[in-house]
């Protein structure tokens, strides 16, 4: 997926972010990673660290989707939360502008590592962010 523009200014959103997610999160820290079959959201790698083997996160292959509106569903149990405008970016998280989808005019925006970093610590900044996260149900 080619970036067309960083979202965020300084550390902080400029508009408000939608995510699905369930009746009691909205998922930021559930990171579809390989051999998961079918869509994954960011590719990982092995890195050994004084010995030990830990999981990386590529910067550059992606991040979890979210958008300016809530996508229209026909399935009862999604449930949208929005990031709401002004919210502070955790260190660490870069948010980018990816494309609009012209049939519904909502655009796609993709929460993603600014460098690579271990999933732990890419996961711990997701679920900071998603603190902030309100239901919109």
């Amino acid at each position: 997926m080619e970036t067309i523009e960083n979202f965020f200014i300084a550390n902080f959103t400029s508009l408000a972010l939608y995510r699905s997610g369930n009746a009691t999160s909205p998922r930021l820290n559930q990171v579809r990673i390989p051999p998961k079959e079918g869509t994954i959201d960011i590719e990982i790698y092995e890195k050994e660290i004084n010995e030990e083997k830990m999981i990386y996160v590529d910067s550059t292959s992606g991040g979890l989707s979210t958008f300016d509106a809530p996508l229209p569903s026909q399935n009862k149990k999604v449930r949208w939360w929005k990031i709401p405008a002004g919210t502070v970016i955790p260190h660490g998280l870069d948010i980018t502008k990816d494309h609009t989808i012209e049939s519904i005019n909502i655009t796609h925006y993709t929460i993603r590592p600014l460098k690579d970093m271990s999933l732990s610590e890419y996961k711990k900044l997701l679920s900071i962010l998603a603190e902030k996260a309100l239901p919109t149900f």
